[in-house]
């Protein structure tokens, strides 16, 4: 159900933005707080993109693409948001922190791009909002 999918993805948010502010105040010596942030920015952003395919019962297969999440949004939903060009354009790199945040050395990118990423993510989030609530009128 996309509700479960959705609500895993707003833990995954704050799980986050939580591990970017701990990487801020420098809490973390080996950086692990920002990989761990770059990581659930990963899967929140995945997780959200399922809970759209599913509300729209597009079937998918079992992938941490962001790219072909986004493609089978835009090739079978009329699901549009502000960021889309913007998560199109960090798709290869949000991509990559899922296997790099887990099993690599650590992450390299700037606290920009994970904001970035988050915010792509509070607009996917504002437009699958709407739909929930519409449906329930």
């Amino acid at each position: 159900m996309s509700v479960t999918m959705y609500d895993r993805s707003k833990v995954l948010l704050e799980n986050a933005m939580h591990n970017l502010e701990k990487s801020k105040l420098g809490e973390s010596v080996d950086d692990a707080h920002f990989d761990i942030a770059c990581f659930n920015a990963q899967q929140a952003l995945e997780f959200i993109l399922k809970a759209v395919l599913l509300e729209y019962k597009v079937p998918y297969e079992r992938e941490h693409d962001i790219l072909y999440l986004s493609d089978l949004i835009m090739e079978n939903t009329d699901f549009r948001f502000e960021k889309q060009t913007d998560m199109e354009v960090l798709a290869t790199t949000i991509t990559s922190w899922e296997e790099h945040g887990r099993y690599n050395s650590g992450i390299r990118t700037k606290e920009q791009t994970v904001r970035r990423v988050l915010n792509i993510y509070r607009s996917i989030d504002a437009e699958f909002v709407k739909i929930l609530s519409q449906k329930k009128d």
